[in-house]
């Protein structure tokens, strides 16, 4: 799973410790990492730990493999997970545009058909041109269709992002999740004002 260089060094879900506010949220994301939950959805405010936790499950799925009685241990290439930074993806989608690169929408399709589990990072901080919703719904609805797993994260309150034109995304994304509001304040803050 390929991440920014500020999430390298996120340790796995199973390595870390919760901190205030997160509990519900770390419990979620065990059953997530455990397939015994198919999408979850992380809300919560700003700095919350929202973007590193969902890190934190996408490693420790990576990492993991598991056992058949056909193949035995199976690689974790067949647990493939695609994390995604929802306005980073859209801005990119708008450059391609404008550069006339029309190989971007093979990418959403890309990734529809290959994440076995996709995390959705900061869904509705960006601004959807209808288009872009296009795109998003291409995305959501493949990985949808073929039951694979969603994480989300996002301090946008749902009704919001439905009204920004992702009624059909949310739809998807919310039939099998579980929702967890994580409360806490903003741990950049926090960190900051030790200093």
């Amino acid at each position: 799973m390929k991440v920014d260089k500020r999430y390298e060094k996120t340790l796995p879900l199973g390595e870390l410790e919760a901190k205030p506010g997160q509990e519900a949220a770390v419990a979620a994301l065990h059953e997530w990492v455990e397939d015994k939950c198919a999408n979850v959805v992380l809300l919560g405010s700003v700095g919350c730990g929202k973007t590193h936790l969902a890190i934190a499950a996408g490693k420790e799925v990576a990492l993991a493999g598991f056992y058949t009685e056909e193949e035995g241990w199976l690689a974790s290439q067949r647990r493939h997970v695609c994390f995604v930074n929802v306005p980073s993806l859209l801005a990119d989608l708008r450059a391609a545009i404008s550069r006339g690169n029309e190989d971007t929408a093979d990418r959403f399709a890309h990734l529809s058909k290959t994440c076995t589990r996709l995390i959705l990072d900061d869904l509705g901080a960006e601004r959807l041109t209808e288009y872009a919703a296009e795109m998003l719904y291409v995305l959501v609805d493949g990985v949808y269709r073929r039951e694979a797993s969603v994480l989300v994260t996002t301090n946008v309150p749902l009704k919001d992002i439905v009204e920004s034109g992702a009624g059909r995304i949310i739809s998807r994304l919310i039939e099998r999740a579980t929702l967890v509001k994580m409360t806490g304040s903003d741990l950049r803050l926090e960190t900051f004002t030790r200093k």
